[in-house]
């Protein structure tokens, strides 16, 4: 999983934002980035495909030109597009 420019000590509320790799799943980083945020194991999650279908987000972002998609998991705001996937922390505006 590759990282953009991230500090530990982000304040509260603050967006983390996570680079997609050409052969990284967009949806599947979504889960990492989340669980790296939390602090915890990806496999300590609620499985995504109980809140989106990750084959349909992965298609999505990865065929159509600038289409983000957007989705609540596990208490974060999920943006994905094909470039990188964006966690709004809880109480975080926009």
């Amino acid at each position: 999983m590759s990282r953009s420019d991230r500090s530990t000590d982000r304040p509260a509320g603050a967006t983390a934002e996570f680079v997609v790799r050409p052969s990284e799943s967009p949806s599947m980083l979504s889960v990492l980035a989340v669980a790296t945020t939390k602090r915890c194991r990806h496999d300590q999650l609620r499985p995504l495909h109980e809140v989106v279908d990750p084959e349909a987000v992965d298609l999505l972002v990865r065929n159509t030109d600038g289409t983000c998609v957007e989705f609540e998991y596990e208490g974060y705001h999920v943006a994905i597009d094909s470039e990188q996937v964006r966690l709004n922390e809880p109480n975080s505006p926009g």
